[in-house]
């Protein structure tokens, strides 16, 4: 019952620094040669070249973008490369699921743009160590925007649970990612951290009230806040939460399971969990 939660695909591979299987013959990965080429920068930090500029559509919020990137050190050290794995990446674009610079970028360049950006460790992965990036560094994303589109099932039912939310559930607070997040009854100490261990009841429904799971049937949960691995929206939910927190969390597919559902869950559906925190430890 509890596995709802766990996330057991990869509804968007975020910035993965793993080898994929299925491989083509190598490639060799050069850094994009920015000799002789403006250095432009914006007031946030980020600084950029602009070696190709496409002239297809800028990406908007909701899209689907397909990217290729290339992520080094201030050293030229490769870490990854989607090139290299001979796999660009599908991303939403402007919910969160990339890199605050990489995410920047990505609301400024046409398709068919490439371009070389330096991003500081604050719009990169900040103080956290990242696979094999360490923690608080300066990296550099060789970025390549190949197409965008729309899914238009994802705009239908953003608007559907926008106008839902509005009239069920008018005191909650609405995150850029699209999560919605209402704190019935605030709880007591600090908010978690990564590594703590989270005990708590849930139930899981739709929008339609059907109820999904809940362990006020059974057990209560419990998990390691960023170690297991959960689905997006509740994992950033959980961000908030105290020992005692009781809250709403109301998030679209794209932060659930996405087009293909998992088990009972369809494509395309909106999950809405009511939580209550029972404890936080170490």
């Amino acid at each position: 019952m509890k596995k709802t939660l766990f996330s057991v695909f990869a509804i968007v591979c975020l910035i993965a620094l793993s080898t994929l299987s299925c491989k083509k013959e190598k490639e060799e990965i050069l850094p994009f040669d920015v000799t002789g080429l403006p250095l432009f920068s914006s007031n946030s930090g980020l600084k950029y070249y602009i070696l190709k500029q496409g002239i297809g559509p800028i990406p908007q919020r909701l899209n689907t973008v397909q990217i290729h990137f290339s992520i080094w050190s201030s050293e030229n050290q490769l870490y990854y490369s989607t090139k290299e794995a001979n796999s660009p990446n599908f991303v939403l674009a402007g919910v969160g699921f990339l890199i605050k610079g990489m995410e920047e970028a990505l609301q400024t360049m046409n398709v068919g743009t490439s371009a070389r950006l330096i991003i500081p460790a604050s719009l990169a992965y900040d103080s956290v160590v990242y696979s094999k990036i360490p923690a608080n560094s300066d990296i550099i994303v060789d970025l390549e925007i190949l197409s965008t589109e729309v899914d238009q099932n994802i705009m239908d039912e953003v608007q559907k649970l926008d106008l839902y939310v509005m009239m069920n559930y008018p005191n909650t607070i609405k995150y850029e990612s699209g999560l919605y997040y209402w704190e019935v009854s605030k709880g007591t100490g600090d908010t978690i951290k990564s590594g703590q261990k989270v005990n708590m009841d849930y139930k899981l429904s739709r929008t339609d009230e059907t109820v999904i799971e809940s362990t006020y049937l059974a057990d209560p949960l419990l998990l390691q806040y960023g170690i297991d691995n959960l689905i997006r929206g509740f994992e950033q939910g959980l961000k908030y939460v105290q020992k005692g927190t009781k809250a709403v969390m109301i998030m679209p597919s794209y932060l659930a399971y996405g087009s293909q559902g998992n088990g009972n869950i369809s494509g395309y559906t909106s999950l809405i969990f009511e939580i209550e925190v029972l404890n936080i430890t170490d």
